[in-house]
């Protein structure tokens, strides 16, 4: 597995630095190589911008030790080997074959194996679902997405057997698993781009854990909106009026 470079590592912390100041929000103080100390208009958030997925233990204690009277937040590079780590196309086959019957395998396509870190984020949001991630420009090797942070909302998947056969051997044991969380993964879904103003947005039952967010610009939305229909050849009416509808086809996953 290829790791995250000290290069493509300061490229995250720059864009991050740029957002962050076009927002209002100024770095008081680097805390080792992954944690930035934030001067928010809500108050002070220790940021880990995570690029390795090695030192759960040690992520693990500091976020607890902070959480205690200090607001957290974790944002991850999405490079497909560090973190968002999709199924390969032999777990896609095996899963979608034997445990994921209820999903279309597009939908099982989005599925990702989650990292430690990124378990140990969304446990201490408590149910809120949503990760952010820095996804670095791919389009200068062939790729189709450009730099920029992006949250998603990372769906529980559960494990469904209605095609199982009920004289199969085994079949009263394998239904027990039966509508059961497959805790090691998750369903990528909602794709939302943080191109706006960047807040913190704190979490419902846990008061020390905020969620990167943003608050939209309506002029880059209308421009992007704008954009699309100009390079298809289409007009608004033709996708129902909405503008809300092209999101998915102007930010795909």
């Amino acid at each position: 597995m290829a790791k995250v470079t000290v290069g493509q590592r300061e490229q995250m912390r720059e864009r991050l630095s740029r957002d962050f100041y076009d927002s209002g929000i100024s770095i008081r103080k680097q805390i080792g190589n992954d944690c930035l100390l934030l001067d928010t208009p809500d108050g002070d958030v220790y940021f880990f911008y995570h690029t390795s997925s090695m030192n759960v233990d040690g992520l693990k204690r500091a976020e607890r030790d902070m959480m205690r009277t200090r607001t957290v937040s974790n944002i991850f590079y999405k490079d497909g080997q560090t973190f968002f780590v999709p199924l390969t196309e032999a777990q896609l086959r095996r899963k979608f074959g034997r445990s994921l019957g209820n999903l279309e395998y597009q939908d099982a396509k989005a599925i990702v194996s989650l990292r430690e870190k990124e378990k140990f984020a969304l446990a201490i949001q408590v149910g809120n679902r949503d990760l952010a991630y820095y996804q670095p420009d791919t389009t200068a090797t062939g790729g189709r997405l450009s730099e920029g942070l992006v949250l998603f909302d990372m769906q529980v998947p559960q494990k469904n057997y209605n095609h199982v056969p009920e004289n199969r051997p085994g079949y009263h044991h394998i239904m027990e698993q039966h509508g059961t969380d497959f805790v090691d993964f998750a369903r990528s879904a909602n794709r939302r781009r943080l191109d706006g103003r960047l807040v913190f947005r704190p979490v419902k039952n846990n008061r020390y854990v905020a969620i990167l967010s943003s608050i939209p610009t309506i002029n880059v939305q209308t421009q992007q909106v704008e954009n699309f229909l100009e390079q298809t050849g289409t007009t608004l009416a033709d996708w129902g009026g909405n503008p809300e509808d092209i999101e998915p086809y102007i930010n795909p996953q």
